[in-house]
């Protein structure tokens, strides 16, 4: 009799082991699935992806799932910024409060020209993408709508850049965005001092440069040394949550940011422009005493300079 109980509770516990498994594996292949891959296509340029999940969408630009998020917009809510970056990007306000000739180079899902357009309805804003596609999948898939100020530029961005500094008309931008990524990669060719002496040129002397770069990249204390020894001002704003960090650099005769007051700063610009999120939390994401390391490099277009 007790080896026919010992039988039946060997067997209800194998059976209990077995029960947990699958639902361990049906609970892992659950979050896998996750994310919807809802487009696919490969262009000249990218492997473009976008993703759903409930009401967020999700465009990367790489060979699969894993890759960095470009964009990313709630259907719900597709005001709000989601991604840190955008909202760091902001940061450039403390330089510039009132940019209303605005280039942004790297349309991505199209959240930060919709945002800048939002927030400053006065705002002229030129767009540079070398991807037809990629403006196709933000008009379609991210609500990016281009109209009369905001203007779509099918190209490359420092050749675009090159012909706007030999444009005779004198136009200069107040803001210059440089957002530009190749999966998880920013172009070499935008990131050489040569190409940041270029930007200048299209800059208004009072302007400001701010730069979306990633923090776990090889060349990100050599990015900051080089906007540094161009500029003579880069300021490090420093992303908490992903590893983005955004350059800020001003024109020559632009202000300072300086620690002290930047918080009454944040709060003044939450009151003039009511945004969404909190300019003081990027306020407090401020890095005024980091530095680029000694042995980092000055990126050149010649190599192994």
């Amino acid at each position: 009799m007790s080896v026919v109980l010992l039988s039946t509770d060997l067997l209800i516990f194998s059976i209990l082991i077995i029960a947990i498994a699958f639902f361990s594996v049906m609970l892992f292949a659950f979050r896998l699935k996750g994310e919807e891959l809802i487009y696919e296509k490969i262009s000249k340029y990218h492997h473009i992806m976008v993703y759903e999940e409930g009401s967020i969408r999700t465009l990367r630009l790489g060979s699969g799932h894993d890759d960095g998020k470009q964009s990313r917009i709630d259907l719900n809510d597709p005001d709000y910024l989601l991604l840190e970056y955008t909202r760091l990007i902001f940061a450039a306000l403390f330089v510039n409060d009132k940019p209303f000739k605005v280039l942004i180079i790297g349309l991505g899902g199209g959240a930060l020209p919709r945002a800048i357009s939002r927030y400053i309805p006065d705002a002229q804003i030129d767009v540079v993408d070398i991807d037809p596609d990629v403006v196709e999948v933000a008009e379609r898939f991210f609500m990016f709508t281009p109209g009369k100020l905001i203007k779509i530029h099918i190209g490359d961005g420092r050749s675009f850049i090159q012909n706007r500094a030999h444009d005779t008309s004198g136009k200069r931008y107040d803001m210059v965005i440089l957002d530009a990524f190749n999966s998880n990669s920013i172009p070499v060719h935008l990131i050489t001092k040569e190409f940041l002496k270029e930007v200048i040129q299209v800059l208004d002397t009072k302007g400001v440069v701010a730069a979306n770069v990633l923090i776990d990249n090889r060349l990100f204390h050599s990015m900051l040394k080089t906007y540094r020894r161009v500029f003579k001002r880069c300021y490090l704003f420093m992303g908490g949550i992903a590893q983005n960090a955004v350059f800020i650099s001003p024109a020559p005769d632009a202000p300072d940011i300086v620690k002290k007051g930047i918080e009454e700063r944040a709060h003044a610009l939450q009151e003039l422009y009511h945004f969404s999120f909190s300019m003081l939390s990027v306020a407090r994401q401020f890095r005024p005493r980091y530095a680029p390391k000694i042995s980092a490099k000055i990126l050149t277009d010649i190599k192994d300079s």
